[in-house]
């Protein structure tokens, strides 16, 4: 009780070392603009992300506590952090990107399209686009690989191209900046429908959120948003929705597919489960559709992306060397697709038992089917876990919030990339990873049985 007390006196002190903890990227962009001590950029950013991330976890418990008391004090509570997760948003559009290179090459693939050439099959390297590559000049260690995108993604970045090469990259910054705030609006709104308002921290105060929209400009926040509008319109029950929300989704990047299997078993009838199905496949293939006819072959580099990087993955890390590629990457479809059935199977079972809660189950196999692939990829950015984190706060859980606070450390190759162009990460950051998210999964299995022994032990004693 001491503890929290502590905490709700220093909520508002801790408030504001969490933006200034986020106005820390000032420092860092302008650092990287003036070639200054870019040897330890890496490092600083870990220790910025690591601080933020403490702040939020504090005012989590904070807001906890004050859910706990009574509502005035909750509410007020929501404001401060709406309002605090709004303005770190806002800010960051004062901010250079230096985390990542992504955006030019997003907008480069735009332009590319924008001529009249098919990115999928133009690759920046080529000599029909000399001339614009000297304009736009996108990163070069990109510049063997099409495009990997999606169609809609593709759409976004044209749209955003299309302001030419003094505008495109403000836009870019707009578009993201809007997609993250839509994220907080709309995420508060899913979380107070389902009674979770108390866990909004992890949400609107999540440095990866905050910090890969704002700085990073990556494509995932819109993924995140697509994820989020999925879990309100089913809160809303409105089916066909809810399907085009996850075909939005998987047309920026595939991974909010995989919410189809626990929503098709959740779903109670067969109707519901078709017009779920239907308009979410259905949309899904007019889009790819429509690219074909337009002249587009939208398949992409992604293979050839998976087999030529590695980047934050333990399990190719530890494995790769014991099985090769082929072998392991066999090895890998075959436990997804096994743990896909048997989370089908288990959802499917635990549906059947009376007073089950199916808003618990379905958020823990929301958040288990789109991990698993990001588990099994060769290629894990921190940014991937985006769609992961705009659900987190619907049920919290330790291996997710582990892998939140573990992941950043993959920036420590930032400080020789950003100097000398050396992109030579360290393994220390993956098998930290690695093994903290086998302790944490390892932990969140045994406690529940601890919980049942001791249940158990207690009523065994009374009687």
């Amino acid at each position: 009780m001491g503890f929290d007390r502590a905490l709700l006196k220093s909520a508002f002190l801790m408030k504001g070392a969490f933006l200034l903890c986020i106005c820390y990227s000032f420092v860092l962009s302008n650092d990287v603009q003036q070639s200054h001590q870019l040897h330890s950029l890496g490092a600083r950013i870990i220790v910025q992300y690591s601080f933020a991330s403490l702040l939020m976890l504090l005012l989590w418990r904070v807001s906890i506590v004050r859910h706990a008391q009574d509502s005035a004090s909750a509410n007020a509570q929501v404001v401060w952090l709406l309002v605090l997760g709004a303005s770190t948003r806002l800010v960051l559009l004062l901010v250079d990107s230096y985390t990542s290179n992504d955006v030019s090459r997003y907008l480069f693939d735009g332009r590319i399209a924008l001529e009249g050439f098919d990115p999928y099959r133009v690759a920046h390297d080529s000599s029909e686009l000399v001339e614009l590559k000297a304009q736009w000049a996108p990163p070069e260690e990109h510049a063997k690989y099409v495009t990997l995108y999606p169609p809609l993604a593709l759409v976004l970045f044209s749209f955003a191209a299309s302001f030419g090469l003094s505008g495109a990259a403000l836009v870019w910054k707009l578009m993201t900046t809007a997609a993250s705030i839509a994220t907080l609006i709309l995420g508060t709104k899913v979380l107070k429908r389902a009674d979770k308002l108390q866990h909004l921290p992890l949400l609107a105060l999540s440095p990866l959120l905050i910090l890969e929209a704002g700085e990073g400009l990556h494509l995932d926040i819109f993924t995140a948003f697509a994820i989020l509008a999925a879990v309100y319109f089913w809160q809303s029950k409105k089916l066909f929705l809810l399907g085009v929300s996850i075909a939005i989704g998987g047309l920026i990047k595939i991974l909010p597919m995989a919410m189809l299997l626990p929503l098709f078993i959740v779903i109670k009838t067969w109707r519901q489960r078709f017009i779920m199905a239907f308009s979410a496949v259905s949309v899904w293939l007019g889009v790819y559709i429509a690219s074909i006819l337009l002249g587009f072959r939208p398949v992409g580099s992604l293979a050839i992306f998976f087999e030529k990087w590695r980047s934050g993955s333990p399990v190719f890390l530890w494995l790769e060397p014991h099985f090769g590629v082929f072998k392991l990457v066999v090895l890998l479809a075959i436990l997804a697709l096994v743990a896909y059935l048997t989370i089908a199977f288990l959802l499917w079972q635990s549906l059947k038992t009376k007073g089950t809660d199916s808003q618990k189950l379905l958020i823990v196999s929301l958040q288990a089917v789109m991990a698993i692939p990001l588990i099994v990829s060769p290629v894990i950015f921190p940014w991937y876990l985006l769609p992961l984190l705009a659900i987190l706060a619907l049920r919290p859980n330790l291996p997710l919030i582990v892998w939140s606070l573990a992941i950043p450390t993959l920036y420590e190759v930032l400080s020789q990339f950003v100097c000398c162009q050396n992109w030579a990460p360290a393994n220390w950051p993956i098998h930290l990873i690695g093994i903290s998210l086998v302790i944490a999964l390892s932990i969140s299995l045994a406690w529940p049985l601890t919980l049942r022994s001791r249940t158990l032990n207690k009523a065994a004693k009374r009687t």
